[in-house]
């Protein structure tokens, strides 16, 4: 702890365009009580201190197919933020060989902002067009199949929220004369 404090001293004085990394291990805080942390870091507060962002990532689930497991859900909370919104959550699905599923994500905004109406027994219907799929895997396979139905999609949900899309989030990123 005495060295990452240390370390983290150094390198705040630094004026550079440097960005760094630290992933760290949560224990269980065997002897909480009261309204004390269940859950303690190790290496001390110096991450919790000198950090722009922290970022919490949990498992909630795993995607199999069959007894075979081919990704994991991921719910990703922001406990700190100097320059945004703290305490904001989202969950992603991560499969294994392909990375974040961006198909889904997409399915997920279009849910939300109503372009898609996910009815019961898991089937989505396009509110624009009538076509419909049955289960979100049949969804984004057709997706995967259809580029121009994603450009589309992505274009829709795009022009529904002021929220620019970031690589590795929901499309490409935004041209400078977008903004």
């Amino acid at each position: 702890g005495r060295l990452l404090f240390q370390f983290m001293r150094v390198f705040s004085k630094l004026d550079t365009d440097m960005t760094v990394i630290f992933c760290n291990q949560m224990y269980d805080n065997i002897g909480a009580m009261g309204n004390s942390s269940k859950t303690k870091v190790g290496g001390g507060n110096a991450i919790k201190y000198y950090a722009m962002t922290r970022v919490r990532v949990d498992q909630i689930g795993k995607r199999k197919v069959g007894d075979r497991v081919i990704g994991h859900d991921i719910k990703l909370t922001v406990e700190k933020a100097r320059l945004s919104e703290p305490w904001s959550t989202a969950q992603v699905t991560v499969l294994y060989g392909i990375g974040y599923d961006n198909e889904e994500s997409l399915v997920n905004a279009a849910v939300f902002h109503e372009i898609f109406d996910k009815g019961a027994g898991g089937w989505f219907t396009d509110k624009r067009t009538g076509e419909r799929w049955h289960g979100q895997g049949k969804l984004t396979a057709y997706m995967r199949e259809n580029p121009v139905f994603v450009d589309e999609l992505k274009t829709l949900i795009f022009d529904t929220t002021d929220v620019p899309f970031g690589e590795g989030g929901l499309g490409d990123d935004v041209l400078p004369e977008q903004v």
